[in-house]
């Protein structure tokens, strides 16, 4: 028998650290350059439209809270006029005398 196949520690510095470049590459331990920026900028689109998406929900809060306002105002405004009515319905007007 040859002793290089017999050996598998001469095997494995001869052809292990290729296979173990090949292993981390296929299981995208390792990548290129052009895929590593190309990740990069899709971060960056990503981020971007995040914060687009987190300032539109700024503003919907906002409008939001702006409505709730208006809401409690014209609620408040509907319990005085519903007051003033029933105080004034326990009141008769001079020309309405029975």
């Amino acid at each position: 028998m040859d002793q290089q196949q017999a050996d598998p520690l001469s095997y494995l510095l001869n052809f292990g650290v290729l296979g173990l470049l090949l292993v981390l590459w296929l299981t995208g331990r390792i990548v290129s350059k052009s895929e590593h920026d190309r990740a990069i900028g899709e971060g960056e689109q990503w981020k971007q439209r995040f914060e687009q998406e987190a300032a539109a929900h700024n503003v919907t809060r906002q409008a939001l809270g702006q409505e709730r306002e208006r809401g409690d105002s014209s609620i408040e405004a509907a319990r005085m006029g519903t007051a003033l009515l029933s105080a004034l319905s326990h009141h008769q007007l001079p020309g309405n005398a029975p």
